[in-house]
């Protein structure tokens, strides 16, 4: 029989106060009855807690800023509400349940919301990292203040709590966001492939949303 210990020393809550990137160490210890101890030592950087890293094949990772469930989206979901009440009759956020049009007056709708708040467009963070740092949902909406990144997320933070899918596109310089008008039972967590992602564009299967018109009040 053997066990194995994985050790990663830290204080708990430390990694969300983290800044800048820091150096960090993992440590694999390998225990057998008959082989004694082995050991494993790799160095390893931690990254800020508001940092994403573009670089490698981890694009994936970008879906953990999306904060769905971040307290500063329900103004956005209120007035998403309001504005659907007032042009449809209904002020419902139920997601697929009413077909595909309706979840694109849904989308509609908390673009136009958030297009009121009149957040300006600013350059990222500064970083001293290859990676850029990425502002949370009451940075965006409550400071108005936002790249073409942080409004993505932010955007599809409110599509997903308002019943959607959605979708980051990230491309060289640029991001935006999107939605699937129907429901997606896809499997693939990331698509890398440009005529995949332009053919299920030009199909309607998703319908991609630019984000950066929020910050300049275009319609």
């Amino acid at each position: 029989p053997m066990g194995v210990r994985v050790h990663m020393s830290y204080v708990p809550g430390a990694l969300s106060k983290i800044n800048e990137s820091v150096p960090a160490e993992l440590l694999i210890e390998l225990r057998g009855s008959q082989t004694g101890l082995l050991t494993y030592r790799h160095q390893i950087d931690v990254y800020a807690h508001n940092e994403w890293s573009h670089l490698g094949n981890i694009h994936e990772t970008l879906a953990a800023f999306v904060q769905s469930k971040h307290p500063a989206i329900s103004t956005v979901l209120h007035a998403a509400s309001k504005r659907l009440q007032d042009s449809t009759g209904s002020g419902a956020l139920q997601g697929y349940q009413a077909g595909a049009t309706r979840a694109g007056e849904i989308a509609w709708a908390l673009y136009e919301a958030m297009r009121d708040l009149g957040i300006t467009y600013i350059n990222p963070p500064a970083s001293f990292e290859q990676a850029q740092k990425i502002r949370t949902p009451d940075q965006v909406l409550q400071d108005r203040f936002g790249t073409c990144l942080d409004t993505a997320v932010t955007y599809a933070a409110c599509l997903e709590q308002a019943g959607l899918d959605p979708l980051l596109f990230v491309l060289e310089g640029h991001a935006f966001a999107g939605f699937y008008p129907q429901k997606s039972h896809r499997r693939e967590s990331c698509l890398t492939d440009a005529n995949t992602i332009l053919n299920q564009v030009e199909a309607g299967v998703v319908v991609p949303v630019e984000t950066t018109t929020i910050t300049t009040g275009e319609n």
